[in-house]
Formats: structure tokens, C-alpha cells, sequence
């Protein structure tokens, strides 16, 4: 995990762009964890030994996921690193086309809702 900035501490809608770079390799980190945590899942279904060939093959591309979601939040750490602090961007503009709210204000350094409970651990949620 990255320890950064806080995206939102600028003027306005100015933020600093290598604190909201920072905040985003945060983001690809926790994405990276979650994948992580569906390969666990799925090889300890697959070892049951009833999986087909073809769903062997498709659990192994959550490896190549990981893989990239972790370099992909190693190079928007090294891109924060490398900012200059002066360089600001419009962030409100950029948040306004993320369409997940809480994800939206994370980005921008806030912190999650507090008005929205979080289900007990165990709880699945289908869409």
C-alpha cells in the first residue's frame, strides 16, 4: 500500500496530479488484493478435482490479472513519486465521470460515506 497525499488538500478543484496518482495505485492495490483473494477461492474449488480443462484455463487468467493490476499500481506509484507537486489538474472533471460514488470520493482523497453501513463480514451480495 502507498502512503500518500491527500488528493483534495488543494484549492478548488485543483488537486495536486501526483497525489491523485497515488490515491489511484492505492486503488489498483486494494483491486489487486480482491483478485487475489477470488484466485484463493477458486483454486480451492478446482482442486476438488470436478473442473474442466477449459476452467482450469480461465481461473489461471486471475494470475495474469494480479499480475498486471500489481505492476500497473507499482508504475502509478512510480508516476506519483516522480510529480512535481506544483503540477495540478481539474479533479473535479475527472471525478465527475467515475460512476461509483464511494470510489469517486476516495479518489479525490475523502473518505467513504459513513452514512452507508457496511454489511457484516460473510454477507454476498448478488447482482
Amino acid at each position: 500500500m502507498h502512503a500518500l497525499p491527500n488528493p483534495g488538500e488543494a484549492n478548488g478543484s485543483r488537486a495536486s496530479l501526483g497525489a491523485l496518482l497515488g490515491t489511484a495505485a492505492t486503488e489498483v492495490d486494494a483491486l489487486s488484493d480482491v483478485a487475489g483473494r477470488l484466485h484463493s477461492l477458486i483454486a480451492r474449488h478446482i482442486s476438488q478435482g470436478n473442473a474442466s480443462e477449459k476452467s482450469i484455463e480461465d481461473a489461471q487468467m486471475i494470475d495474469y490479472l494480479i499480475q498486471h493490476l500489481e505492476a500497473l499500481g507499482d508504475f502509478l506509484a512510480q508516476l506519483s513519486c516522480v510529480t512535481p507537486t506544483d503540477v495540478l489538474v481539474d479533479a473535479e472533471s475527472a471525478r465527475a465521470g467515475v460512476g461509483l460514488a464511494d470510489l469517486a470520493r476516495r479518489l479525490m482523497g475523502e473518505v467513504a460515506r459513513e452514512d452507508v453501513p457496511a454489511g457484516p463480514a460473510g454477507d454476498c451480495e448478488l447482482f
